[in-house]
């Protein structure tokens, strides 16, 4: 008799263990889950300045394009009213 309570005592200081074990595994898969979600987050930051940077570019490609046909047309315009 005394050797089955025994065995029920360590069955149930397993079971304790392993209830501590899920309870550590939960935990950490949610910081993980925080992590994920805060990485995202910078994610979705970066790309927007990136977005920000690709729009200044192409605004100071557009104004350089502007720059060069204002002196192609002013230097076909100098050639037309010469001749």
């Amino acid at each position: 008799m005394a050797s089955a309570q025994v065995l029920k005592k360590q069955e149930h200081l397993q079971a304790g263990k392993k209830k501590g074990e899920l309870e550590a595994v939960k935990m950490e898969y949610a910081n993980v889950q925080l992590e994920c979600n805060a990485a995202d987050e910078r994610a979705k930051v970066l790309a927007s300045e990136v977005i920000g940077l690709e729009e200044k570019d192409n605004v100071g490609k557009l104004e350089v394009d502007a720059a060069n046909c204002k002196t192609i047309f002013l230097s076909e315009y100098v050639v037309v009213s010469f001749n």
